[in-house]
């Protein structure tokens, strides 16, 4: 509906000795859909009559291949998951227990400057995202660094 006033607003500027109706008409130019640009393609038009010349068999084995080409990427993605819900190794209790008893204690205790707190959670996000199976141990200068 938009577009029949625009057509039309732009007609009433157009002088109509210059140009009818039906030229307007074939001054508007539409970008192709999908389906008209594959259709001018020689390459997918050949894959397409190729598919259609198969079996009903074949088509259905090469549309399950497909599915499950698809699938993969979701696949990988799905591996790389958060285990902390599946193995109770990966609970926050025992991660917190993994950690160095005095580190601990520090951290309960004393007041850590947020620049160092900064500092160790940077170095430990690009830490854990090459290598999210590994430990980490920060080798602190003396105990008094915090």
């Amino acid at each position: 509906m938009k577009y029949l006033f625009a057509d039309r607003y732009l007609m009433t500027l157009l002088e109509s000795d210059d140009c009818v109706a039906d030229d307007v008409d074939t001054c508007i130019c539409a970008s192709p859909s999908i389906f008209a640009e594959a259709c001018n393609n020689e390459m997918y038009i050949e894959i397409w009559n190729d598919f259609m010349n198969r079996s009903g068999e074949e088509q259905e084995k090469v549309l399950v291949y497909l599915e499950k080409e698809v699938r993969k990427p979701r696949e990988k993605a799905n591996k790389c998951k958060d285990k902390r819900i599946e193995h109770p190794a990966y609970s926050p209790e025992e991660c917190y227990q993994r950690i160095q008893r005095s580190l601990r204690c520090t951290l309960k205790r004393r007041q850590i400057p947020m620049g160092t707190l900064e500092v160790l959670e940077e170095e430990m996000l690009s830490f854990f995202s090459v290598s999210p199976e590994s430990v980490y141990i920060a080798m602190m200068e003396n105990r008094f660094q915090f």
